[in-house]
């Protein structure tokens, strides 16, 4: 099938490292959205390394799977995540780290997502709706008084702002030292 030409579906990564088999979290995740979810297309994609390690139980639960060239030699694993837009397979794309799973439905959800052509997720909350309190991971954001937003679970549509999105956002990470120095962190 063309790109973007199914209607709407989940879409997640999976690009296993030493430390974490993100092909078994996304079939895992897989599993609970089709479990849960009225539309439930599910693609993942996938480097070449995880690709061979996919089997018939994978195929079974995954509509798409997407090879895609990543060459993750001194990157770190998100350096890949500008790509969804080119790689998902969907008109609309809920994109989703592979480290989510789902116990109802967010069907309801749509409706809002669609006033727009890109909605972030803001402000991280845990399994008892409290914001997240660790700051951790979000020193930047912090320091730099930047939105609180997080690529955890995301959605957009195929369309002009989508793609200038995506677009500004691989120049970002194609450029990431000279952008980190000048907002005032000289590592990352």
């Amino acid at each position: 099938m063309p790109k973007h030409q199914a209607p709407r579906g989940f879409f997640t990564f999976a690009v296993n490292t030493d430390q974490v088999n993100y092909l078994e979290l996304a079939y895992l995740q897989a599993l609970s959205i089709k479990c849960t979810q009225r539309e439930n297309l599910y693609a993942v994609a996938v480097d070449t390394n995880t690709r061979a390690a996919i089997t018939d139980r994978h195929l079974a639960v995954f509509d798409y799977v997407i090879e895609f060239d990543h060459d993750a030699t001194g990157q770190r694993s998100f350096t890949f995540e500008h790509r969804a837009l080119e790689l998902s397979p969907f008109k609309e794309t809920i994109k989703l780290e592979s480290d989510i799973v789902f116990t109802r439905s967010i069907d309801h959800w749509i409706d809002i997502w669609r006033l727009r052509d890109v909605c972030l997720s803001h402000g991280c909350r845990d399994h008892t709706q409290q914001l997240a309190a660790t700051r951790r991971y979000r020193k930047l954001f912090d320091d730099n008084a930047l939105p609180d937003v997080y690529n955890g679970i995301m959605y957009f549509r195929y369309s002009a702002f989508a793609t200038k999105f995506f677009n500004t956002a691989r120049v970002l990470f194609d450029n990431w030292e000279a952008v980190a120095t000048q907002i005032g962190r000289a590592h990352v």
